[in-house]
């Protein structure tokens, strides 16, 4: 069976302080949110317990995972291990769209 999701429909799971994002995939594998960051919008340092992936669909990103900070644009993938916080801020003058994996779902 296909199974095809509008993202535009999917009701946000978070949308504060210009954040807004969309788990757009949700198996007991993984799960995949969409996050879309107004410029100078951020999310704050945090820990997950699984491993994750950013893949930047679109803008700037600042991105820091443990004590390293890098910076990475559209069509990179940076990923982060379970358990090292991490952190995202957009750098760009536009939208920036990302997409998290994590896997295996938290």
């Amino acid at each position: 069976m296909v199974q095809i999701v509008n993202v535009p429909e999917v009701k946000p799971i978070l949308n504060q302080n210009g954040v807004v994002g969309k788990r757009i995939y949700d198996q007991p594998d993984a799960q995949v949110v969409h996050i879309a960051f107004e410029p100078n919008s951020f999310l704050p340092k945090h820990e997950t317990p699984v491993d994750v992936f950013f893949y930047i669909l679109e803008g700037r990103a600042e991105i820091e995972i443990g004590t390293d900070q890098t910076e990475a644009q559209k069509d990179s993938i940076i990923y982060s291990p379970k358990k090292i916080a991490h952190a995202i801020r957009n750098i760009g003058p536009g939208v920036l769209r990302v997409l998290v994996g994590k896997t295996p779902r938290p």
